[in-house]
């Protein structure tokens, strides 16, 4: 039993580090609803961790006291959905980790050193404390839709407010008075973290669909740059400048639109106009000469060029300072 609930404490712990190391470390601009979905998967992980370890140590001692791995789990879950709606604020969202890994650290010192029903008055007091901070932070997120935030303020306010009764109850009267017994006990606890549950997961179901729409809208609207025949402007311009260009080219796009897309050899934006708006980043911030800016092309026609001014048969035919110079309209295609 112990090894089971040691292994499930670990594999929980791992996909939350994980999770949220990805979304932390991400090179682009937060995005809140990707942002928030990640972070409600490791939270689901945490949850689904805790009710697994409950059952294991409800088994293991007959369902007497206050489990350190399960409780500690249940914690970082109610959490880790602070941290899930705080994602429209790097620094907001760094903060209401370090407040979750707090909590967790005080529920698990209070289940290990403290007696049955304090450790349980601890735990209830923090989830409703975590529970309540969530639901203020939804309402000033700003980044959910109206419906699915509205349908998490409520779940988490209704959770947050029973805790925090359970909790007071516990304090004053104990656990044997008939109130207990009606509206805390067992059951009553199952069912309303159940109903809960359900209510948090159909709001994450309405941001997940919308997102998923947008997701696709702004794969199609993509345009798609790229430095022509890489091959032949490696051997023009050698390869450590044809790796700079393509490197630049991604920069450019990428400084002015978050959501770009490396691909081979260029990159995928969706910029309105994509070309004509790399053409000045391009040629004054990186100090791309107009043959080099010739040579990107994008896939929106196929031959399209970043440039600004025709060059005539007769140029394109000679060399410009000895270097290749770039490959006609009719015959350049990205790679």
């Amino acid at each position: 039993m112990l090894l089971l609930s040691l292994g499930v404490v670990v594999t929980s712990l791992a996909a939350m580090v994980v999770i949220i190391g990805a979304s932390f470390t991400q090179r682009r601009a937060f995005d809140a609803r990707i942002g928030f979905l990640r972070v409600v998967a490791a939270s689901a992980a945490m949850s689904s961790g805790a009710g697994v370890m409950y059952v294991i140590c409800s088994s293991y001692d007959g369902g007497q006291g206050v489990g350190v791995a399960p409780a500690t789990a249940l914690v970082l879950a109610a959490g880790l959905m602070c941290v899930a709606v705080s994602m429209v604020r790097e620094r907001r969202a760094h903060c209401a980790a370090a407040a979750t890994a707090t909590a967790g650290v005080i529920v698990a010192l209070g289940c290990a050193l403290l007696s049955a029903p304090v450790a349980l008055i601890v735990l209830l007091w923090t989830l409703a404390l975590l529970c309540g901070a969530c639901a203020v932070l939804t309402v000033h997120n700003g980044a959910l839709p109206a419906l699915p935030a509205g349908l998490l303020v409520v779940a988490m306010g209704f959770y947050a407010v029973y805790c925090a009764a359970r909790a007071l109850t516990l304090t004053v009267w104990g656990p044997d008075t008939a109130l207990s017994q009606a509206l805390f006990s067992f059951a009553p606890s199952l069912l309303a973290a159940v109903a809960t549950q359900l209510l948090a997961s159909v709001a994450i179901v309405l941001v997940i669909v919308p997102a998923a729409r947008a997701s696709r809208r702004r794969s199609r609207s993509l345009t798609t740059l790229t430095v022509a025949d890489l091959d032949l402007v490696s051997a023009a311009y050698g390869p450590g400048r044809a790796r700079e260009l393509v490197d630049e080219l991604r920069t450019a796009a990428r400084d002015r639109d978050p959501t770009s897309v490396d691909v081979r050899y260029g990159v995928a934006t969706s910029l309105p106009a994509g070309l004509a708006a790399l053409t000045t980043p391009l040629a004054y911030e990186f100090g791309w000469r107009p043959e080099e800016i010739a040579l990107v092309v994008s896939d929106a026609d196929g031959v399209s060029r970043l440039a600004t001014t025709h060059r005539s048969p007769a140029q394109d035919a000679a060399p410009t300072n000895g270097v290749m110079p770039a490959p006609s309209p009719d015959s350049a295609t990205a790679p």
